[in-house]
């Protein structure tokens, strides 16, 4: 299992270190992507980033309160944005993404997205406090949650499931969870499911 930390250093940069501090004590060093830990001086960002992504087969993107209006500011001035441009690759990939909110911040709404980002919009996500008190408690149900998602991953790789492939196990959520959100009233499912 390889995991792959998005994040925005600008962002909830605490929160990352500690999620991936606990998914290395976890999982190991060499089952974990994380630029700090990862991308050694000297290396190449876009080649270490594109190689990370070859061998994901998780990939957690982490959402604080300034995330979005981050992305804007970038957009505006046009400049690169790699933590968009991770995720783009992952969800064209169809690995599984696990987006991470933080102290329960919103996801961001399909029109507050590029196009090519909107599915990360109906995806399921994890929240996770920065309340110190309830921080590690809540890393903890993240790592169960990631050692479901690994057993699936786990079987579809080794062909356990019939007809299955690596690209079924795809980062749109079951139509059970998608008509549950739409039961919920959430515009943003209803026009996805539509589409």
């Amino acid at each position: 299992m390889k995991i792959f930390i998005n994040y925005r250093r600008d962002d909830e940069a605490n929160i990352a270190f500690a999620i991936a501090n606990a998914l290395m004590t976890e999982y190991g060093v060499s089952n974990l992507f994380f630029d700090r830990q990862a991308i050694k001086a000297g290396s190449e960002l876009p080649q270490e980033i594109d190689n990370a992504h070859e061998n994901c087969r998780i990939f957690i993107p982490i959402i604080g309160r300034e995330w979005l209006n981050i992305m804007n500011k970038r957009r505006t001035f046009e400049e690169d944005d790699y933590v968009l441009n991770e995720i783009e690759h992952a969800l064209e990939k169809g690995v599984k993404v696990l987006p991470i909110l933080v102290d329960e911040t919103s996801m961001p709404s399909k029109k507050d997205l590029p196009p090519k980002l909107s599915k990360l919009s109906i995806i399921n996500a994890v929240n996770i406090s920065s309340d110190p008190k309830r921080l590690p408690l809540d890393i903890k149900l993240l790592i169960a949650e990631l050692n479901d998602i690994s057993m699936v991953i786990s079987e579809i790789m080794s062909g356990g499931g019939e007809g299955a492939d690596e690209k079924t196990f795809s980062t749109v959520p079951d139509l059970q969870h998608m008509h549950a959100l739409v039961a919920d009233d959430n515009p943003t499912a209803r026009e996805i499911l539509t589409e």
